[in-house]
């Protein structure tokens, strides 16, 4: 029997309650508005606040600025600083040192005299954390030109975020991505409950999963073991192979998570920088001192929606570095983790991203993928029908360069065809490490996984199933049929069906309408299994 697997509406009633359409984050600043960083020249400049109404409640003040990195196994919950303290001088530019950094300015205004003399408040009035790319002007002619025949790789995760969900809250993004040529699929289905048990597939080819189907074994970590992350093969060691610059975006929300950083019997994080810039000490800075408020806030204290801050990066790496071979994974949880509907506040902020990475000319030798680790597991939409679809249908979405897809017609065909046909984290990061590997003499293939097929060179056949795809049947939605004798050809259900069926059909003039008619004498419906229904998240319950 073929598999087939649901198809749900972005807006289907069953979920209506439970769908909110937020569109934008209002941040209120904690703190006067003292700091600006320039991330295309790394500079930063001290200023006062701009505001009037607001300018006389500022003291007399001095900032500086610090460096900081760290975040590395063992201590993943902490972040080092770097060198000493540097004042700044209000007004005039300075080039940071730092990839990741912090200014805070202090009340200078004195208080108390003590034997005449004069003691200063001291106290922090504007504290903020910056991450840029330090000396990339000097540093791009260290890694290969950018090309349409071997383009850069740009990923984007939103946590949570499923097919129907994205398809339901980023309108004006989805509009923008279909002007721009993305192709996202309807058959992909998650191989695991939560982000490390599916990216770790997507990004490595790995899992930490049981065996689930016939495979050569290649996949599997074994059972009991923590993940290796340095001996581990991951897309942008195959890109860093290649000579382009990396990076490594991590929004951890708690400086206790992160991604391959939790569980600790599994994963305790990375012993060294994975990229040329990583930047978890800066994601564990504004958990620790700027999220506003600190449990469950949307907002960083000096103001700006977090989220936002995060999308900077995103763009701004690939701006910065459009002329230059480079691989960034950006992952996003706190605006989603808890709350598809959330998703909706970015819209219009991510498809002028979009639109000005287009204007760069970003799109020209840059593949880009946006796509969801798993569908949304905390929400009490989860609970419904079909919330248990959503939950197993991660939204994906690839980009290709025009020019490379004029060269490569035979490539996009087949990933054109795989649209509506089943697929998994496993052939996503086949079709991944092909593009990332192009170009490249060595990817690697002999040390790296083989389960998964490349959407790009291979056709799936409708008759795969989900052991085949490596996808446990607790996550399979391959429809199972149930013989229902009520459904016959009087019943009202199959009335409905048969006229739905012919006004569907009615606008093509090459058919005979009246001659249509439905063969079988009942309907046999396909239903999800009960496994799926009651939302078992571990394949041996």
């Amino acid at each position: 029997m073929d598999c087939k697997f649901p198809i749900i509406e972005p807006e289907e009633l069953d979920i209506k309650e439970y769908v909110h359409k937020y569109r934008s984050i209002n941040c209120i600043s904690q703190m006067p508005n003292l700091a600006s960083f320039d991330i295309d020249t790394h500079k930063l400049i001290i200023h006062n606040e701009l505001e009037p109404y607001r300018q006389w409640t500022v003291p007399e003040f001095r900032c500086y600025y610090r460096g900081i990195g760290g975040g590395l196994s063992p201590s993943i919950s902490n972040y080092d600083w770097l060198g000493e303290e540097v004042q700044v001088t209000q007004d005039e530019e300075v080039e940071i040192p730092y990839d990741q950094f912090v200014v805070i300015c202090r009340n200078v205004t004195p208080t108390v005299y003590v034997n005449d003399k004069p003691r200063l408040n001291n106290s922090v009035i504007y504290e903020r954390a910056f991450a840029g790319f330090v000396n990339s002007t000097v540093h791009k002619e260290n890694f290969v030109p950018a090309s349409e025949d071997s383009p850069s790789l740009s990923i984007l995760v939103l946590d949570s975020i499923a097919r129907s969900q994205f398809l339901r809250h980023m309108p004006k993004t989805v509009e923008m991505m279909k002007r721009l040529g993305f192709i996202w699929l309807d058959g992909y289905t998650k191989v695991g409950d939560n982000s490390a048990v599916n990216l770790l597939p997507v990004l490595a080819g790995k899992s930490i999963l049981p065996k689930v189907g016939e495979s050569d074994e290649s996949e599997l970590v074994p059972n009991g073991t923590i993940v290796n992350l340095e001996e581990t093969i991951f897309l942008w060691d195959i890109m860093k192979r290649k000579n382009c610059v990396t990076l490594f975006n991590d929004d951890i929300l708690d400086i206790r998570r992160g991604l391959f950083h939790y569980p600790n019997d599994t994963f305790i994080g990375f012993r060294k920088t994975p990229t040329d810039y990583y930047f978890r000490a800066y994601h564990l800075y504004n958990p620790k001192k700027m999220f506003y408020p600190k449990a469950g806030g949307q907002c960083m204290k000096t103001g700006q929606v977090t989220t936002e801050e995060y999308l900077d990066i995103w763009e701004k790496f690939s701006t910065i570095y459009k002329d230059r071979c480079h691989f960034s994974f950006n992952f996003f949880t706190e605006l989603t983790h808890d709350e598809p509907s959330n998703l909706g506040a970015i819209d219009i902020r991510m498809r002028t991203s979009l639109e000005r990475m287009l204007v760069n000319g970003i799109f020209n030798t840059t593949a880009f993928v946006i796509m969801g680790d798993h569908g949304n597991r905390i929400s009490p939409i989860q609970r419904t029908y079909v919330g248990r679809i959503e939950e197993r249908t991660p939204f994906f979405s690839v980009y290709l360069p025009d020019n490379f897809r004029r060269k490569n017609q035979a490539l996009l065909q087949n990933f054109q065809y795989n649209i509506h046909r089943l697929s998994s984290n496993f052939d996503v990061h086949q079709t991944l490490r092909f593009i990332a590997g192009l170009g490249a003499k060595d990817t690697w293939s002999a040390k790296m996984p083989n389960r998964g097929m490349n959407l790009l060179t291979n056709r799936i056949l409708t008759k795969r199933t989900c052991p085949e795809a490596g996808i446990a049947k607790n996550f399979c939605l391959c429809m199972e049929k149930k013989n229902i004798s009520r459904f016959g050809r009087d019943s009202k259900e199959y009335v409905k069906i048969e006229l739905l069926l012919k006004k569907h059909l009615e606008p093509l003039k090459c058919l005979q309408h009246s001659s249509l008619k439905i063969m079988d004498d009942k309907l046999t419906p396909l239903v999800i299994n009960q496994m799926v229904r009651h939302g078992l998240r571990n394949q041996t319950e």
